[in-house]
C-alpha cells in the first residue's frame, strides 16, 4: 500500500510528511491508519474499494474524514492475519511517501 501526501490544493508535498499512526489490532486483520493535518483528500472510499478489489490480502476498506480535526482515517479490513512493515519515503522531486508493506503473518 502506497500513500502518496499532497498539500491542502492537491500538489505533490515535497521533502516531509505530516503525522500519522497505524495500528494492527491484536488479531492481525485490522489496519488502522490515522493521517492528522489532513483537510481534504482526492480519494474517495469507493475509489479505495474498486482499488483493492483484486487484492489477495484487503477484503474491506473504510476511509472517514474527520474535517472537525483536519485528519483522516482508513480502515483495511484483512482477508487473513497480516504482518505489517510501515516505512516513510520524503522526497525533493515527487509526492512523498507513506509505504506499508503487507506481508503473511507467521503462525
Amino acid at each position: 500500500v502506497i500513500l502518496d501526501i499532497g498539500d491542502r490544493e492537491g500538489k505533490p508535498l515535497l521533502n516531509k510528511l505530516g503525522y500519522f499512526h497505524i495500528n494492527v489490532d491484536r488479531s492481525q486483520r485490522r489496519i488502522v491508519i490515522d493521517l492528522s493535518q489532513m483537510s481534504s483528500s482526492l480519494v474517495t472510499e469507493m475509489g479505495l474499494t474498486k482499488l483493492f478489489a483484486s487484492s489477495p490480502y484487503v477484503a474491506k476498506v473504510e476511509l472517514n474524514m474527520e474535517s472537525s480535526e483536519n485528519a483522516a482515517k482508513m480502515v483495511l479490513t484483512m482477508k487473513q492475519p497480516i504482518a505489517v512493515e510501515v516505512f516513510q519515503m520524503p522526497s525533493d522531486k515527487k509526492a512523498s511517501r507513506i509505504v506499508i508493506d503487507l506481508k503473511k503473518a507467521k503462525p
